[in-house]
């Protein structure tokens, strides 16, 4: 007796459900994190022509977004863009903030690190992450070089529905194929036509000029470790979504999965440049503190309020508290990156026993960027 073969629409479903990738689970709320680029490009490491003097070797200010997945600044194997090459050949960050806004096209936040005066430091910012753009891209010029820098392209920090409380991911040497120069103080020498962005490794390019040239190695050494680590998280605790960011939000507890990759850290961790997050009377703000977290174009302000994360909205037509109306808003308290600026109002009336209590007196929101900045040039220091 023949058996029965199922029909091929069912054949093609079971292959589906086999074959077909899973829904990525989207992590929710905000995250912010801290990026510090290490380096480690001394002349013990990368003895043949290491930059000693004019200039010294060096690098460039750390730059990079936080991004969805429709946004590339660089992908290796492809042409870099006008911005990649201006930024790769002269470390100019101006194409590429003109072209990657904060708060629009697919990207989230833009943010910038110190310059390293030596080959050997570190360099740091803080950023933030969402479920819609939950990537991230870094990068850093080698100073002298033709067209060369270290970067990580898209970066993923959500995992499982949960972000990534920890990553190390290997500064990748890369040429951005601009320019055809083989040593870091080669004269100007623009690729004709453009080739794409490739991986310098110990054998490519192949002429033994080159400078990261080592015939006898496999494997470059490592010149360069960038961290990710979670500084904050704030988890929904109401109807927020994507589309609709008015929400309860409270500062979630760390969790105890580290993710590295690979198992090596940087053997210090330098402090960050930019400024803390939004804190009360001096201390981080608790589980228990609440707050609305509001997207304006390019700004995000955080209204811390009083009440704690079980506790619904306040009507005003059951509180017998009244306030004053809210004072003005205060300067930002910090000229150059992230800073903060407050407004407050007071009780007009205290409510009785049993009533509501009384709604938030002070607000705080994120104010300034790290364009407003102005990196000092430590490319050139002569000696005198």
């Amino acid at each position: 007796m023949a058996q029965r073969r199922a029909p091929p629409s069912l054949r093609f479903a079971l292959l589906l459900l086999l074959f077909w990738p899973p829904c990525h689970e989207a992590c929710r709320g905000l995250a912010q994190y801290r990026v510090t680029l290490a380096t480690a490009w001394t002349a013990s490491r990368f003895p043949k022509q290491y930059p000693q003097w004019r200039p010294p070797a060096q690098w460039s200010q750390l730059f990079g977004v936080s991004h969805n997945a429709s946004v590339h600044v660089w992908r290796e194997g492809r042409l870099a863009g006008e911005g990649l090459r201006q930024f790769a050949e002269h470390g100019h960050v101006g194409r590429l903030s003109s072209q990657l806004v904060q708060g629009f096209g697919g990207v989230l936040d833009v943010f910038h690190g110190p310059a390293i005066a030596k080959g050997s430091g570190a360099s740091s910012a803080a950023f933030f992450a969402d479920a819609r753009h939950s990537k991230v891209t870094a990068m850093s010029r080698l100073v002298p070089s033709p067209d060369w820098f270290v970067g990580v392209d898209g970066i993923e920090l959500c995992e499982g529905g949960r972000w990534r409380d920890l990553l190390h991911v290997d500064a990748q040497l890369l040429d951005a194929g601009t320019d055809r120069g083989l040593t870091f103080t080669a004269p100007r020498w623009p690729s004709q036509p453009p080739e794409n962005v490739t991986r310098i490794t110990a054998r490519s390019p192949s002429h033994p000029g080159a400078a990261f040239h080592y015939a006898h190695l496999e494997k470059l050494p490592r010149i360069g470790v960038f961290q990710f680590r979670k500084l904050h998280e704030y988890a929904s605790h109401g109807d927020a979504s994507a589309d609709q960011p008015h929400g309860e939000w409270v500062t979630a507890e760390p969790t105890a999965s580290d993710v590295v990759m690979p198992s090596t850290a940087p053997s210090a961790e330098p402090s960050s440049t930019t400024s803390k997050p939004p804190s009360e009377n001096g201390r981080d703000r608790n589980k228990s503190s609440t707050g609305y977290l509001i997207f304006n174009n390019k700004m995000a302000t955080f209204i811390v309020g009083n009440r704690t994360k079980n506790e619904g909205a306040l009507s005003p037509q059951v509180c017998s508290c009244q306030v004053s109306g809210w004072s003005a808003w205060s300067a930002c308290s910090q000229t150059c990156g992230l800073g903060q600026s407050r407004r407050h109002r007071r009780i007009l009336r205290y409510p009785s026993k049993g009533a509501a209590p009384c709604p938030p007196l002070h607000e705080l929101r994120w104010c300034g960027s790290a364009r407003t900045c102005r990196m000092p040039n430590t490319y050139f220091r002569w000696n005198r």
